[in-house]
């Protein structure tokens, strides 16, 4: 053996091997951009119809972002389609699977801070006043 020679691996090089990880991968990927959804609008669903009661029982007027929220979370489940959109619309296949999971967990952090700011505004507003 010719001491200039690159070493011998042990590791297999078998290129299906490599495809069955990367499709793993892939799914896995998607599917953590899906649940994270998932998880945001069934959080929401059920947590803002007990706010509603609690607000009905103000009387007072609400902030815009309040109201919106009340009236429009069951539309929450649609971004499930946002995330499904930018998985086949990404223009780089490779890192669509990627984009898909960061715009979920986006929209999980975004969603539910948002969410979160908005069913306690008119508590603390209400605090303020009293």
């Amino acid at each position: 053996m010719n001491q200039y020679s690159p070493p011998k691996s042990d590791v297999s090089g078998n290129n299906a091997d490599m495809e069955a990880a990367t499709r793993r991968n892939s799914v896995m990927l998607f599917a953590g951009g899906l649940i994270a959804v998932v998880v945001l609008a069934g959080t929401v669903n059920f947590t803002v119809p007990a706010f509603r009661e609690l607000f009905v029982g103000f009387g007072a007027e609400l902030p815009w972002i309040t109201q919106v929220t009340l009236n429009y979370y069951p539309y929450l489940w649609l971004l499930l389609l946002v995330v499904i959109g930018v998985r086949f619309a990404w223009p780089v296949k490779r890192f669509a699977p990627l984009a898909a999971c960061i715009v979920g967990v986006a929209l999980l952090i975004i969603g539910m801070a948002t969410v979160t700011a908005a069913m306690y505004l008119p508590i603390f507003m209400l605090g303020k006043v009293v």
